[in-house]
């Protein structure tokens, strides 16, 4: 399995909250997988995909209001553990 970094931009009412982004690893064995752990909101450990950006926005980001996270850029960590992007998206129908 593979360590990806999935970078998120925040949105409330149809408004990005471009400056606002956030970045969770997920693990998935390639791209398409990966694609589809995203789009069904599946992640590894107990939480979902959706409950880890909420909990992430809460510790670090707190009271900002959103309801729509979308990915916008795809890392793949090296051996030396960097996040190189692989790919920035606009939307998963890209893939």
């Amino acid at each position: 399995m593979k360590k990806f970094l999935v970078t998120f931009v925040l949105s409330y009412n149809g408004k990005y909250y471009h400056e606002d982004q956030v970045g969770l690893d997920v693990y998935a064995d390639d791209m398409d997988d990966l694609a589809m752990n995203l789009k069904h909101d599946i992640d590894m450990p107990d939480e979902s995909i959706s409950d880890r950006i909420k909990r992430v926005v809460k510790e670090n980001i707190g009271g900002l209001q959103f309801d729509t996270y979308t990915p916008i850029s795809i890392g793949q960590y090296n051996e030396d553990g960097d996040a190189m992007v692989v790919r920035n998206i606009k939307t998963l129908e890209e893939w």
